[in-house]
Formats: structure tokens, C-alpha cells, sequence
């Protein structure tokens, strides 16, 4: 079965390689952008959360 969302499961699984999504944003954000992180520390953080009524629930993608 397809995902509902193709591209959300290609951008998902791309950046969950830490290394592939610093490479990313070291190409795509602007350089002045950049001075304000340190992407050699870029850390995924979970995106299943549980609302207050336990429903499960899926954020974008969080990096710390």
C-alpha cells in the first residue's frame, strides 16, 4: 500500500539520516541563518505526541 502522503514519508526518511539533513541545511538556509546554530550538534527530537484525551498524534519534523 502507498503512503497517503508520499512525499511527507521521502522527506521524513531522508532527514532521519542526521548527516544527510545537516548537508541539507548547510545547502538550503541562508548563511546568516546559520550563524545562529551549531548543526554538528543537530538532534532529532520524537514526533508522536499523546494530547491530553491519549490520542496519538504526529508533529512535523523537530530538531533540537
Amino acid at each position: 500500500m502507498l503512503p497517503h502522503h508520499p512525499h511527507d514519508a521521502f522527506v521524513r526518511d531522508f532527514l532521519a539520516d542526521l548527516d544527510q539533513a545537516r548537508d541539507f541545511f548547510r545547502l538550503t538556509l541562508p548563511p546568516a541563518f546559520q550563524t545562529e546554530f551549531n548543526l554538528d550538534t543537530l538532534v532529532a527530537e520524537p514526533t508522536s505526541l499523546i494530547d491530553e484525551t491519549l490520542s496519538e498524534l504526529q508533529s512535523d519534523l523537530l530538531f533540537r
